[in-house]
Parts: C-alpha cells; structure tokens; sequence
C-alpha cells in the first residue's frame, strides 16, 4: 500500500468533508458532533501515518548506517519515495545525500555525477543545504586527491555557520570540523588534531558506518605518520568489518602499500 500518498488523499478527502460540514454547522447546530467525530479521526490517522513513515524510514536507514549496504540502501530508499509527496528542498537534500552514499559505495563518477546535477541550482540554496553539498563536494575531491578544492570549499563552508539556524549550528559546526580534520589529513598537517577529532567519533555513540569510516581515516593519520603497525592494526579492523563499504576497499590498498613499504626494510 503506498500509505504515504494515501496520508494525503485521506488528508484531501478529510478537508473536502470538513468544509462542507462547516457549512452545515453553520445552518444546522446538530452537525457540529459529526464534524468534531471528523476532526479527531483525522488527527489520529495523522499520527498513526507519521509513525508507520518515521518507522518505514528507520529500517530503511539502517540497511546503510549499521548494515553497510549503501546499493541496496538506495535502491529501498527510492522505492519509499515513489510513496511520497517531496518538497524541492527535500528532493534537493536527497540527491546530496545519495551523492555521499555513492562515495560510501566507491561510485566516484556517479557521485560526480549527482552533485554536478544540482550545480546550476546552487545560487539558490539556503545555508543549510549549501553546507551540506560543499561537504559532499569535499568528500568526493578527497577521492580524486583534488586537496585545493578541497580546502577551497571548507573554507567557504566556514562562512555559511553564521547564517544557519541555531537550531542546527551545534549538527553543521560539528561536521565541519570533520571536515577540516579530512582536509589535514589529506595535506599531511595538523595529524594530531586531525586524530583527536576522529578518536572522539569512536568514543561517540554512532552508527557502524560511521565508526568504520573514522577508523579508516585514523589508519591513514597513522600512515602518514609512519606508525605502520597502528595504521596496519585500523586497516585491518576496517577491512574486517566495513564489507564492501569504498573504505574498505581503500583499507586493502594502502595495506599493500605498507606491507611494500615494509619488505624494502
């Protein structure tokens, strides 16, 4: 049943009765019991909708943060929309996010592709969804070792924390200062701090995505620090438990490096 675009016809049908029986009240006091009857159902319905979404979402999301399926994740997350009645705002939000999901499935030209979709739009997004589709931009110019875009758009990711909501400032302040610490390490400055941040992720309460993810970066401050049997030691425990994730892949490869690195000793 497609329950979220039945929320909105039950919603139409429900404003075109209540209408008409205002009407009626308004010529007739005995209907006002049935409109008030019509008014409750309507609210409980609401409820009962918004919590059956929320629920269908959670499981949803869950195939991708703690199953680490980010294909398959997309794949019941598009058939949940075609249930759906999306705002621009959160139609734009999708594609920036599926663009960071691409990323999480080692995609790099299709998240390429999804951002590049939504440049000409840009001009007109608030300061929340800039933020978020300079950080996706950013996560994919670490793919392509692009470091100069990279510290291009953090930086103009900084300005935008004034003008976002307070609501959400403590969320973007937090994520920016992830990724400053992504810029650091793909500079090789600044590793120290670069690790206390990501250290603080792991004594976090977070989802698995993000746990394998910062413990992969943590292996390559620990590279780039020439600590190759720490680094060696968060390789593995990526490559053990991130699946297919892009970041295990990565995992793999820069074990073979040090691994080279080590037999030339």
């Amino acid at each position: 049943m497609k329950m979220y675009k039945l929320r909105f016809i039950f919603h139409l049908f429900s404003l075109i009765l209540s209408i008409g029986f205002l009407i009626l009240i308004i010529l007739d006091e005995v209907w006002f019991e049935v409109y008030l009857t019509i008014i409750v159902i309507n609210f409980i319905l609401n409820i009962y909708f918004r919590k059956a979404e929320k629920k269908k979402l959670m499981e949803i999301t869950f195939i991708y943060i703690n199953e680490l399926e980010p294909l398959k994740y997309l794949e019941e997350y598009q058939k949940f929309n075609k249930k759906r009645f999306l705002s621009r705002n959160t139609k734009i939000m999708d594609k920036i996010s599926t663009a960071l999901v691409l990323i999480d499935a080692g995609q790099i030209n299709k998240s390429y592709e999804t951002l590049f979709e939504l440049v000409d739009e840009e001009e007109k997004f608030n300061p929340f969804i800039r933020f978020w589709y300079y950080k996706a931009w950013i996560h994919y110019f670490d793919e392509v070792d692009d470091l100069s875009r990279m510290r291009f758009l953090a930086e103009q990711s900084k300005f935008l924390i004034q003008d976002i909501s307070p609501k959400y400032r403590s969320q973007i302040l937090a994520n920016f200062e992830l990724m400053r610490a992504r810029c650091f390490i793909k500079e090789g400055i600044f590793l120290k701090a670069a690790e206390n941040k990501y250290n603080e992720v792991l004594r976090g309460r977070f989802p698995r995505l993000t746990v394998v993810n910062s413990v992969y970066l943590l292996g390559v401050i620990a590279y780039k620090k020439q600590d190759y049997d720490l680094s060696k030691k968060r390789l593995i425990s990526v490559i053990q438990n991130g699946k297919e994730l892009n970041a295990a892949k990565k995992a793999k490869l820069l074990l073979e490096t040090i691994e080279k690195i080590e037999n030339k000793v």
